[in-house]
């Protein structure tokens, strides 16, 4: 998909954006999907994009962690890269503490 989108940002917010609609992908894939559609929003909205990324979070923990399926299907790679969008969303939305807190509970 990147391919055939490359160069055309809004494209590829609508592709991203009806993948995650569609809810018909694995779980893996739609994380990449909600991660690469917060990178290509970048600040706009900022609270849609960390509502989106909560979606990822594993329920049963108060801080953002993975949901366990992901976090075993998602490569390192993967995982820093969702991490650290939502860091940078958090400082756009000025919530210096969560930050924090974040960087505390990220896997290293």
């Amino acid at each position: 998909m990147d391919e055939q989108l490359l160069g055309r940002k809004q494209d590829a917010i609508e592709a991203y954006t009806d993948v995650i609609k569609r809810d018909m992908a694995d779980e893996s894939s739609i994380a990449v999907a909600v991660n690469n559609l917060v990178s290509l929003k970048g600040p706009k909205d900022v609270s849609d994009s960390l509502r989106k990324l909560d979606r990822l979070k594993d329920k049963e923990n108060q801080s953002f962690r993975l949901a366990p399926g992901l976090d075993l299907k998602l490569s390192a790679k993967e995982k820093e890269a969702i991490y650290a969008n939502r860091v940078v969303l958090l400082l756009h939305a000025n919530k210096i503490e969560q930050v924090f807190l974040l960087s505390l509970s990220c896997p290293s």
